[in-house]
């Protein structure tokens, strides 16, 4: 099941390349892996040094996107700020 679970949010990574960026396509890659290792039993084991990348991966990917919209928040809270003044 997780097999099945890691092959499809890879795919879904894939597919968005274009509007995420070139992170997404490793990102997806990993996750495809990932996910193949997991649905064969006996590759599980490496499957799992796979996962750790791809955790590592999203989370450099959670912190980017949090940093591209927190400058976007910023401009706004500052002008918010100014204008309730």
């Amino acid at each position: 099941m997780f097999g099945i679970g890691y092959i499809l949010l890879g795919t879904a990574f894939v597919l968005r390349q274009k509007s995420l960026g070139t992170l997404s396509l490793v990102i997806g890659i990993f996750a495809i892996v990932t996910g193949l290792g997991f649905a064969s039993i006996l590759m599980a084991i490496p499957a799992l040094f796979t996962l750790t990348i791809f955790e590592i991966l999203m989370l450099v990917f959670i912190v980017k996107a949090m940093n591209a919209d927190g400058m976007n928040t910023e401009k706004t809270g500052s002008e918010l700020s100014s204008v309730a003044i």
